[in-house]
């Protein structure tokens, strides 16, 4: 007789869940001025009630003063995730970073991050229906000799609530669910690599 059996993954997985407690009543002040000194939405993945800071670099959030201790401990986790992950030797830091704000109904649609090791993203403001990130399966093409119902199969959500930070990377295809309360969504995201990347992007 076989004994109950189990699966096993002799490889780092994909997602990092953690938190951290922003305590985002007391950042939520300097968030919105920052808001609203804001140009038209500068992210075409952005639909609906929706505005992103990714292209507007000016000022990007992790080097506030408000997340240089939250910034002091992702450098440390990172370390570990890039060993987890066999990255060896290679030197990083924190790129970029942005916010995105979601009314009700908005959105961010399928994409990934090109030239970048690992994604952060941190809810700062995650409300009750909010709407969660999902991805989509590496493994898709892999799977075409086998059924796949591709509503319900290739794209899986992570729930989270606020201060939850989700690590993982760039090249993951994702995207973010429509926020379906009237309370408004606010996500920080960090783009972490070698530091010549932005100049590769830039090229």
């Amino acid at each position: 007789m076989l004994s109950d059996g189990y699966y096993i993954n002799p490889w780092s997985t994909l997602i990092y869940k953690t938190s951290y407690d922003f305590n985002y009543p007391q950042i939520k002040p300097s968030i919105q001025k920052f808001i609203n000194k804001r140009p038209a939405n500068t992210s075409a993945l952005e639909k609906g009630e929706a505005w992103s800071s990714v292209g507007w670099q000016y000022n990007p959030p992790h080097l506030w003063e408000e997340f240089k201790d939250f910034g002091s401990h992702l450098l440390l986790l990172l370390k570990e995730i890039y060993q987890a992950n066999r990255i060896l030797d290679k030197e990083n830091c924190l790129l970029q970073s942005w916010l995105n704000t979601h009314g009700k109904g908005g959105e961010t649609l399928e994409h990934s991050h090109n030239l970048v090791d690992f994604v952060v993203t941190s809810y700062l403001n995650l409300p009750e229906n909010g709407g969660f990130i999902e991805f989509r399966d590496p493994l898709e093409y892999h799977k075409a000799n086998s059924y796949i119902n591709a509503e319900e199969e290739l794209w899986k959500p992570v729930h989270c609530t606020t201060n939850d930070v989700i690590i993982f990377p760039g090249w993951l295809k994702h995207r973010v669910q429509p926020n379906q309360s009237d309370e408004e969504r606010v996500v920080m995201t960090i783009n972490v690599g070698s530091p010549n990347a932005i100049q590769k992007m830039q090229a």
